[in-house]
């Protein structure tokens, strides 16, 4: 799964980009947005800098091994109970924070 995080980061490092107010999404090939996709970015940006949909279906250790939580510092109840967040729709502003994110899961995948 190198690609992905190797890809975003490349993006948000895009001088096109805008700091501070470029937003970059990532949707997973297969899925497509219905309507415009602002409304959801614009309340999923409003407390962070990254955001991913939360999947009803699972939790985080039913999908994310045991090993992985613990090099992640998540093997405790508050991350591994919780609804597993889904990958195949992400949201970056472009920021210090955002990059920093990116080139921390580009390096875990690694």
């Amino acid at each position: 799964w190198l690609w992905k995080p190797h890809l975003i980061l490349r993006t948000l490092q895009d001088e096109a980009v805008p700091w501070h107010t470029g937003v970059v999404l990532w949707l997973d090939a297969g899925n497509f947005f219905v309507g415009d996709p602002q409304p959801v970015v614009a309340r999923a940006l409003q407390g962070s800098d990254v955001a991913a949909m939360r999947l009803k279906c699972c939790v985080e250790s039913d999908w994310t091994s045991a090993e992985a939580l613990r090099r992640l510092g998540g093997s405790h109840h508050t991350i591994a109970d919780r609804p597993q967040l889904g990958a195949y729709f992400v949201v970056f502003r472009k920021t210090a924070t955002a990059l920093g994110f990116v080139e921390d899961w580009l390096r875990c995948a690694e």
